[in-house]
């Protein structure tokens, strides 16, 4: 992303050169902005014909397996 002109940084620490701070570039900030209103339109088509009910409980079904999914123990060999 950095050689493409999506992001710049800057060093962050004077002690240690590994950290960076990260931003987007302007034209970083442009795909973004494309990104995003081509995953909204998709959203608002994905959802066109779901009851609002229905989609709240859906999206609470899955928060909740979401946060049963690190309650599952690892499978052992």
């Amino acid at each position: 992303m950095n050689n493409q002109g999506l992001v710049k940084s800057d060093q962050a620490s004077e002690t240690d050169l590994r950290r960076r701070n990260w931003r987007l570039t302007p034209t970083g900030y442009t795909l973004h902005d494309s990104i995003l209103a081509i995953a909204l339109r998709r959203e608002e088509q994905l959802i066109s014909d779901v009851e609002p009910k229905d989609l709240e409980v859906f999206l609470r079904v899955m928060c909740q397996m979401r946060l049963n999914v690190e309650k599952i123990e690892p499978l052992d060999g």
